[in-house]
Order: structure tokens, then sequence, then C-alpha cells
């Protein structure tokens, strides 16, 4: 499914997750997300937002929680999981679990 240049992607199968992929035109990952259904109102989502140069490489990896999509709350969470360092080429990758309160 195409949406603008950008691909979107949902894979499922019977059960109470499904699992969605964004892509940019390039074909790079956007974003990797899984949902969870619990019921009618308990919704939760996790996953990675990938942030990259205008060359598409990647220079942080994101990972988010949401808990209970349908209500207002202070659950969810937002951590940099990965940040790539750079220099005339790929120097390393930092891993460190910062973790950003998410507001609406």
């Amino acid at each position: 499914l195409s949406l603008g240049g950008y691909w979107h992607f949902e894979a499922g199968k019977p059960g109470p997750s499904v699992l969605q992929y964004e892509y940019d035109p390039m074909g790079n990952r956007l974003a990797k997300k899984k949902l969870y259904v619990d019921g009618p109102v308990d919704i939760r989502s996790e996953g990675q937002y990938y942030v990259r140069d205008p060359q598409g490489n990647v220079l942080a990896v994101y990972q988010y929680n949401e808990e209970n999509i349908a209500l207002v709350d202070d659950k969810d969470s937002l951590y940099l999981e990965e940040l790539h360092l750079y220099g005339s080429a790929r120097l390393g990758i930092l891993e460190k679990s910062l973790s950003f309160k998410v507001s609406g």
C-alpha cells in the first residue's frame, strides 16, 4: 500500500496483535510497530522510530510504548535506544536508554 510515496505494511494473524511497518520512498524503514488489542478500550502499542539523514543513514532509533491508546493517560514512554556516531564513515553506536516524557 503506497501513501503519497511512503509505504505502509501490516502483517497479522488471527490473535491479539498486529505488526505494522512504514517505509520512505527510498525503501528505508521509518517505523516498526506492534499493536496489542486486549479489549475494546485496552489497546497498547510498542515499536521503534528510525531517524535518518538525507542519504538514508540511521542517526537514531527511538523505542516507544503506548498504553491505552483510546484513553488519555500518562503511561506513554519514549526512549532513545541507539545513537549512531559518524565521522567520514560510521564510527559506532551508542546504546543507552534515555527516557523522554511524552505529552499530547
